[in-house]
């Protein structure tokens, strides 16, 4: 009866995504036409001489009644200069703080109300694209008008914020190429053996079936060593490591470097990454990276029962 249950949500789950792709459209058209008037009136306030800008850690924002005390108050143009700021605001308590980026000076408008980041937008009026993070509805979205991009439209839905805030764990994606055609991906039925599960058997499925997966590739133990042919031995030395990775990374999942050195769960996290993704053919596989000390490991993992179906090792050059 669960069992029957659980299938019942998948399909009521992608049901609904299934039929939402005109609501998404629009959405993201909405969303565009709203943020070009916002951009529009950021590069407005720029272009005044009387508006100045208040640069802050990369940012600027606009305040009037910052601006405007500053003037009454008879302040000279460089103390405006230093103190005023330049801040779009969009309702009570939501404003936009602005950072420039990349070589062709790009613009990211960062949405906030009171403290609390909102969302993440860029447009490109001249490359007609446009992209958001919602970290309110835990969604992101894209428009491409070019004739050259393979999506017009691309969506994603996400279960969680990780711990440096961004946007985790795909639920679902959906794309719309230049002719109309809709392609979907539903992470939560495709990808049934969840980050904690694979962890927890990778191990076992590692030394039951490397030594077939690694038979003809090269393999060396570190920098200076002679390639060889990849044996037991081999493969208890790198599982003796690969443990104590997995064990750290279990740790972080759990909650145990919450609250602790920063760099204590960055480490813990950063040597073993966990990424559903899928092929050209739109078949899902997880990819299993384990990078330390200038080794790279990378797994192809069949999502649904955990068996490796390739490996790729490489030394790192730095």
């Amino acid at each position: 009866m669960k069992t029957f249950f659980c299938i019942a949500l998948t399909f009521i789950w992608c049901f609904f995504y299934s039929q939402d792709r005109n609501k998404i459209e629009s959405m993201i058209d909405s969303s565009r036409i709203e943020f070009t008037e916002i951009q529009n009136q950021y590069f407005d306030l720029v272009g005044k001489t009387k508006t100045l800008i208040y640069q802050q850690d990369g940012y600027s924002f606009y305040s009037k009644l910052k601006y405007d005390s500053l003037v009454k108050s008879n302040s000279r143009e460089s103390v405006i200069l230093d103190k005023s700021i330049l801040k779009i605001s969009t309702g009570k308590d939501e404003y936009y703080k602005v950072k420039m980026i990349g070589i062709n000076v790009d613009y990211l408008f960062y949405k906030y109300r009171e403290d609390q980041l909102l969302s993440v937008e860029r447009l490109n009026q001249f490359k007609e694209t446009y992209s958001k993070n919602d970290f309110k509805t835990l969604t992101s979205y894209s428009y491409c008008g070019k004739s050259d991009c393979i999506n017009k439209y691309q969506f994603a839905k996400f279960t969680k914020l990780d711990s440096q805030k961004h946007l985790s764990d795909v639920l679902y994606t959906m794309g719309v190429d230049r002719l109309g055609a809709v392609y979907e991906q539903f992470y939560d039925k495709d990808f049934p053996i969840d980050e904690k599960m694979l962890l927890k058997i990778f191990i076992s499925k590692f030394t039951k079936q490397s030594l077939a997966l690694m038979k003809g590739v090269k393999y060396s133990r570190g920098h200076g060593d002679p390639n060889k042919e990849f044996d037991s031995k081999d493969l208890e030395y790198e599982i003796s490591w690969m443990k104590h990775s997995i064990t750290e990374k279990q740790k972080a999942l759990a909650g145990f470097y919450d609250g602790k050195d920063y760099m204590l769960k960055h480490n813990a996290e950063a040597e073993v990454g966990v990424i559903k993704t899928y092929d050209n053919s739109n078949k899902p596989y997880c990819r299993l990276i384990f990078s330390r000390n200038l080794r790279y490991w990378e797994f192809k993992i069949d999502p649904t029962t955990g068996d490796i179906k390739k490996i790729d090792y490489n030394l790192v050059y730095e």
